[in-house]
């Protein structure tokens, strides 16, 4: 089994891999759909585990909202929980931090990544997770979208 799927191109690989992550997150889905009594923190996706987290203080890779403005070449990430509603950031991906183990091949490859929170310090969990999977050029923007409305910029959905 191993010998053909090392010989199938690496673009159906891709694909193969994707359908079976979104198969596994809509069963997951489903049963979590089934069991409405059970605690909000079980119904999310996989917890990102304390052996995954880069060995860094979080305020290394902290960046100040407003040093974060106007740089076209950021990708900035929302991981905010898949229940939080509310304003987000223009063009922002939106990733919950319960998706992001399986989501990870979504992010952009050599770019400035940039994830930020609700001001809850998810963020830093994440962007250690991040650090620890290779993406070295990933950051937390400091204190969230809270802070980036604080210092003006600009937000939809609101």
């Amino acid at each position: 089994m191993i010998g053909k799927l090392a010989r199938l191109p690496l673009r159906m690989v891709k694909k193969v891999a994707r359908r079976i992550q979104a198969d596994d997150a809509r069963r997951n889905a489903e049963a979590l759909s089934n069991a409405p009594d059970a605690p909000r923190a079980a119904r999310r996706g996989p917890a990102i585990p304390e052996h995954e987290l880069a060995d860094l203080d979080p305020a290394e890779i902290t960046l100040p909202a407003t040093q974060l403005m106007g740089d076209d070449a950021v990708c900035f990430v929302d991981v905010r929980p898949a229940d939080a509603g509310g304003p987000g950031l223009p063009d922002a991906m939106r990733i919950p931090v319960e998706e992001l183990v399986i989501r990870l091949a979504e992010l952009p490859a050599g770019q400035r990544v940039v994830v930020f929170d609700g001001g809850d310090g998810v963020a830093e969990r994440a962007a250690l997770f991040l650090r620890n999977r290779g993406l070295v050029q990933v950051f937390v923007m400091g204190g969230g979208l809270p802070a980036w409305q604080r210092a003006g910029g600009p937000v939809d959905g609101a």
